[in-house]
């Protein structure tokens, strides 16, 4: 009771658990304030526990309820599906192809961030004034460019300016259950395979269709 419930902190599983114990923590709050004398028990009777309990019990129903509605379920044939696409796309990526993925982890780390499912982070290297300062311009920009790979990792990518006094690195976002709703998930799957389907000429079902064969 001493703060209010926040929905994404329910779950659903144990919805009934938790409704006994909020109702408990409303029970023992309320004959708290009976012995504070913040409440009346003989004003109020045996009543307010059950009033206040009351209230608890629709609180906690009226959240759960609106937490089952919101709630959407990460499919695991849904998410095997699309690493099969990816992997069959890399196996046939075109060698023309602007990009050269070294292997299908990194083609579809490519397609995250080119479907804009990326974190980014910035370094910016002034352009020297004179001459003489080319020598440390060189060594700010190898160091800014050698932290930004770092933080990319194998995958990243790292873009610069036309003038080459801004970096930016781009690394995909993790696509694990935990950090990546089910929403999301159906966007960025969309939009990668529609990327694939537009290099390869082909739709994904059929890619997979011709694995099948």
């Amino acid at each position: 009771m001493n703060r209010p419930i926040r929905t994404k902190e329910l779950h659903t599983d144990n919805r009934q658990e938790y409704a006994r114990g909020f109702l408990r923590r409303a029970d023992e709050y309320v004959r708290e304030m009976v012995r504070a004398g913040t409440l009346s028990d003989g004003e109020f009777g045996g009543s307010a526990i059950s009033i206040m309990a009351g209230f608890a019990w629709r609180e906690v129903t009226a959240a759960l309820a609106t937490a089952e509605k919101d709630k959407k379920y990460r499919s695991s044939p849904q998410h095997r599906r699309f690493f099969k696409v990816v992997t069959r796309a890399f196996e046939q990526w075109p060698e023309n192809h602007d990009w050269n993925p070294i292997d299908e982890n990194h083609l579809r780390k490519l397609l995250l961030i080119q479907a804009g499912y990326f974190e980014a982070r910035d370094a910016e290297i002034p352009w020297p004034e004179n001459k003489d300062d080319m020598a440390r311009y060189a060594i700010a920009f190898g160091a800014a460019y050698d932290e930004l790979k770092r933080w990319a990792g194998q995958y990243g990518e790292i873009r610069h300016n036309k003038n080459y006094t801004k970096l930016r690195a781009y690394r995909a976002k993790s696509m694990n259950f935990k950090t990546m709703d089910h929403r999301t998930a159906c966007k960025v799957m969309s939009d990668v395979e529609a990327l694939i389907e537009q290099v390869m000429g082909c739709t994904t079902d059929q890619l997979l269709k011709e694995e099948a064969a």
